[in-house]
């Protein structure tokens, strides 16, 4: 996993990249290491996907910017664009479920996560 500190940083992985994983913790929360070794023990086994981890405490306006409020928070991006959230703890099978699901967003929400993540 690839660590990022900034807004910049995550939007040229998103413009760069198909399809984007991002874990959002902090050193010290325990779910969030757990939900990061289990990242890194699938990253292997989706090589299609970037994984990216970024430390709430470490990256401001990377979390201002999403508007993360807890930790852990993962979000999957196809194309530049949120497909889907989780905040919270979450086991090897629902990860691997997140990754394997067909996007399905809500428009809605899709277009104000794109507006938030480039400034408007």
């Amino acid at each position: 996993m690839t660590e990022i500190k900034t807004l910049e940083e995550l939007n040229n992985i998103l413009t760069d990249n198909k399809k984007v994983l991002v874990k959002i913790g902090a050193s010290w929360c325990a779910p969030c290491k757990m939900v990061e070794k289990t990242l890194e023990d699938l990253e292997e086994s989706y090589p299609d996907v970037v994984f990216l981890k970024v430390d709430c405490d470490e990256a401001d306006e990377i979390v201002e910017s999403l508007d993360i409020m807890s930790v852990p928070v993962l979000l999957y991006y196809t194309d530049g664009i949120v497909e889907r959230r989780n905040t919270g703890s979450m086991s090897k099978e629902q990860i691997i479920k997140l990754l394997n699901k067909n996007p399905a967003a809500s428009p809605i929400i899709n277009c104000l996560t794109t507006l938030t993540l480039y400034g408007f």
